[in-house]
């Protein structure tokens, strides 16, 4: 297969990702001449992470705390490779379909990174929440009741709260000016207002 770009590439396995009950992530990549020449894309199992032993009776120890779930990668094989022709488009050069562990359930499958997704219609609910002083999570909790259960939301509380967070970063020292130019633009109307 060939694609115009790596963005494309990426959008086409993570669709088939998804129907395939799985994730994926971005791996490796070669850049030469600040084009990318190589890119991996690989199961979000691949890889497996080491744990740090935490000795708590040694006089170095300050209260750090280790997460006390195991890894949840698997050493998994499933991969797409690409490389850049002389065409300037990019090429499978591999791809690996075997798994070593066992796929999302069903009903489990709105918890992958790839299924979840907020929508403008999701953003725009959380903003007209907002409005009314209700935060992400009342405003999640709201959507989870109206369209009928987390599976059919498509997006976690984490989700919201990010948007929320981002919203309130982007605004950041402007909200004083905003408001100034809100009084300013009621002077038009109300030619009394001071």
């Amino acid at each position: 297969m060939l694609f115009d770009t790596i963005e494309a590439a990426e959008a086409f396995y993570r669709r088939y990702a998804l129907a395939g009950a799985y994730g994926i992530r971005k791996s490796t990549q070669w850049v030469e001449n600040n084009v990318v020449r190589l890119k991996y894309f690989v199961c979000t199992k691949e890889g497996s992470r080491t744990v740090k032993e935490v000795n708590t009776i040694a006089e170095d120890f300050k209260g750090k705390k280790q997460c006390r779930n195991g890894s949840q990668r698997t050493n998994c094989d499933a991969q797409l490779r690409l490389t850049l022709t002389d065409k300037g488009k990019y090429r499978v050069k591999y791809f690996g379909e075997a798994h070593n562990h066992p796929f999302v359930d069903d009903d489990d499958i709105h918890f992958i990174t790839a299924a979840r997704e907020l929508t403008f219609t999701h953003k725009k609910m959380l903003d007209d929440l907002a409005n009314i002083n209700i935060g992400p999570v009342k405003a999640f909790n709201i959507m989870r009741t109206m369209y009928g259960g987390f599976d059919k939301v498509d997006t976690t509380k984490s989700d919201c709260k990010n948007y929320k967070r981002n919203i309130n970063l982007y605004i950041g020292d402007y909200d004083a000016e905003m408001a100034v130019q809100r009084l300013m633009a009621k002077k038009d109307f109300c030619p009394n207002f001071s």
